[in-house]
């Protein structure tokens, strides 16, 4: 039986044998503190008040972590407890953060008295069971595995229970007052319609255009804000100037091309007949009958085609993760780079002159779709190859069509040959190069003037997160190890941000590419440098270039504000759009707030896409300050739904002056107030018990409130922000 039908028939069984190693894997990564000797455990690490901590408490609160992972999902995925726990993780710093937070949580709750009985324990696994998680096969694996009883893994469980029993009891929940109720009701309910015209403060640029700035004005503004990032918001009544260098890094990569890899990556003819001997009876024509194996043999292989390809898929990462660790060890002195990730590809790229050299005896391709004809080629060459792996697709610089028609005729014509002439009938197609990958046997793949393989090094020069997100691979790269885009955890490195925890030399989490993209695949990959943010010494003539131009972008805009500040009616305000040609768009109804979009029940801020704000304090201000100036003043006395006032915003941080008036507007009845109010409470109330528990679970609050010291300063701690 060939290997892929192995796995195909023992799923169930592999599916268990993977949980059984994962678990494996966390017990004895856990229990490596029971290496050390039982001095060094018992050896202090800080203290509050009334309790010392030591190296085995720190440990046992790292291995109840390990196992909450496992438990707390039983609690369900929108539970408070869960919640907390998320909260516990995401927003401490690193892993020993984590262990560091939980140690005094359980610490804290000790000290306050707080115990659980067996009778809370039971209650919280009945409340799991009822939910549909498995507690009890949880213990089994873990028994069995890790020699761990019943009444150990209820002892973690009764020590998170007794975490959030604290937490409860500090935490009291008091409802909102009517005043509170009534101020939410009126912003989700009070509600307006905009026409929004924008006055750009570049349209005065001509104005200023031989106008220079003085030296002391050019001093000035260096100074103001030599410390920021340009295009930083910095509050809507700040321009968004900025003369900081900003952090740059280096980064040198693999990239694993999955759609390389599957489109050349075919079943075998063994898998193919397994598949039909298991399945023929599903495998009907239209008249119901059932296929021969040689009329179903193209389904079958579309069926398994995608399984062989993600099974190749990840041995090649297996394959290229031992090939970066091989040499990683054998250059333990002075590291891998960019150079090292080049020779590894160079070792996984085989001369292709073999393949490109076998006959094709006879061809009569006329008018084929590329697609087609490729594969028509390949079962040709004599002996066949398994797959052309022609490019077709979207690439830098070209965008080839697999439909688009060929046509090849010939004897005894090489398949180097063969792919020339298929590639001179495609307009604006370079000349192409092939080889070969080991373990893709018979397969031939583009390495230049396309390159379509499943390996490719690369490396970036010191760039900006700007700069980097120019390249479409990183830019489209998450990991899902740590929930992140790549380009958050490269700009997070410790040279760059000092609670990160990525060192420059350091080989990241693989990061995958998001569906959607050019591409699919994985990067493996290293940070090979980092420079932080840098405040400029002196003016350089690339600062004093951008300076000059801020400058006269202050005197456009002032003149902008100048030439708004008579507008005050609605009838003027339509005039000077007129005269100034502005195009106003409309809002559409909309409130102060909004539920979240996740359906929480939650409110948030309303946001007003149309405007294209910079930031959501910018819709924030211009939606009160419409409010204000708009709305009806009193909604008991006959208004029309069109303003008769205008309203007028200068807004530098977007450089801009917007002119609105209203065009309609819905009013918060008191009726419809006395319907809602009673489901207004509980949305508030869940928000505050949100609040108050990302305070109380968060590392710093948790060292604020229990007073904590280490016993040698920084081995324990983040470093200061």
């Amino acid at each position: 039986m060939s290997m892929l039908g192995f796995f195909r028939k023992r799923q169930k069984l592999i599916f268990v044998i993977m949980v059984v190693l994962m678990v494996s894997f966390l017990v004895g990564a856990q229990g490596l503190s029971g290496l050390f000797g039982d001095k060094q455990g018992k050896e202090i690490i800080g203290q509050t008040k009334d309790t010392k901590y030591t190296l085995n408490m720190r440990s046992q609160a790292n291995n109840d972590l390990g196992l909450l992972q496992m438990i707390l999902p039983g609690f369900g995925q929108n539970s408070e407890q869960g919640f907390a726990f998320q909260v516990l993780y995401r927003v401490a710093p690193s892993q020993d953060s984590v262990s560091l937070a939980y140690m005094l949580l359980l610490g804290e709750a000790k000290e306050a008295g707080y115990t659980v009985t067996d009778s809370e324990i039971q209650q919280a696994i009945d409340q799991m069971r009822n939910r549909g998680f498995d507690y009890d096969g949880l213990a089994g694996s873990l028994r069995q595995n890790r020699g761990m009883t019943t009444s150990e893994l209820n002892g973690v469980l009764a020590r998170w229970l007794m975490v959030f029993k604290n937490y409860q009891a500090s935490n009291v929940l008091v409802p909102p007052s009517q005043t509170q109720v009534l101020n939410l009701f009126r912003d989700l309910n009070e509600k307006m319609n905009l026409s929004v015209a924008k006055l750009s403060a570049d349209v005065f640029l001509d104005k200023v255009a031989q106008a220079e700035p003085t030296e002391a004005q050019i001093n000035e503004l260096f100074d103001k804000y030599k410390n920021r990032t340009a295009g930083q918001f910095g509050g809507f009544d700040s321009f968004d100037f900025g003369y900081l260098y900003q952090p740059a890094v280096k980064l040198a990569y693999i990239f694993v091309n999955q759609t390389a890899i599957e489109r050349a990556v075919v079943p075998s003819m063994e898998d193919v007949q397994d598949y039909y001997n298991e399945h023929k009876y599903e495998l009907q024509d239209a008249a119901g009958k059932v296929k021969s194996f040689t009329d179903a043999k193209s389904d079958i292989i579309k069926i398994l085609a995608p399984q062989a390809g993600q099974a190749k898929f990840a041995q090649v990462i297996e394959d290229i993760e031992r090939a970066v660790n091989e040499a990683t060890l054998a250059n333990k002195e002075t590291g891998i780079d960019g150079k090292t990730f080049d020779e590894i590809v160079a070792k996984f790229t085989i001369p292709a002159d073999d393949l490109l050299s076998r006959k094709i005896p006879i061809v009569a391709i006329d008018k084929q779709p590329l697609e087609e004809a490729i594969r028509t080629l390949g079962e040709l060459v004599n002996p066949r190859l398994s797959a052309i792996c022609f490019p077709w697709g979207k690439f830098e610089k070209i965008t080839i069509d697999p439909t688009v028609k060929v046509s090849l005729a010939g004897r005894n014509m090489t398949v180097a040959e063969a792919l020339d002439k298929i590639a001179a009938q495609i307009p604006d197609m370079p000349k192409l190069q092939w080889a070969c990958f080991p373990g893709i046997d018979s397969v031939i793949f583009p390495v230049s003037g396309i390159r379509l393989f499943p390996v490719t090094a690369g490396q970036t020069g010191l760039e900006t997160a700007k700069q980097l997100k120019e390249n479409s691979l990183i830019a489209n790269a998450a990991s899902q190890e740590q929930r992140a885009w790549l380009l958050q955890l490269v700009m997070n490195a410790q040279a760059i941000n000092p609670a990160g925890t990525l060192k420059v030399g350091q080989q990241g989490p693989i990061a995958t590419l998001v569906p959607g993209g050019d591409y699919s695949g994985q990067l493996i990959w290293l940070l090979a440098d980092a420079q932080p943010a840098k405040s400029p010494e002196e003016i350089t003539p690339e600062i004093k270039k951008d300076i000059v131009r801020d400058w006269k972008l202050t005197q456009a805009y002032d003149l902008a504000v100048k030439a708004t500040e008579n507008v005050k009616t609605a009838d003027e305000m339509q005039a000077f759009v007129k005269t100034q040609k502005l195009t106003p768009v409309e809002t559409g109804i909309f409130a102060r707030r909004e539920q979240d979009q996740y359906g929480s029940g939650f409110f948030q801020l309303t946001q007003l896409p149309m405007l294209e704000f910079s930031d959501g304090a910018v819709d924030a201000y211009f939606i009160d300050e419409a409010f204000k100036a708009l709305a009806p003043k009193d909604i008991n006395k006959p208004y029309e739904k069109l303003s008769a006032e205008a309203v007028v915003l200068p807004v530098k941080c977007e450089e801009a002056i917007y002119l609105a008036r209203r065009t309609d507007f819905l009013p918060a009845t008191q009726q419809d107030f006395e319907k809602a109010k009673n489901d207004l409470i509980n949305p508030m109330l869940g928000k505050q018990r949100a609040m108050s528990c990302m305070e109380w679970f968060v590392l710093d609050n948790i060292l604020e409130r229990t007073g904590f010291t280490e016993e040698r300063e920084g081995t324990l701690l983040p470093a200061k922000k």
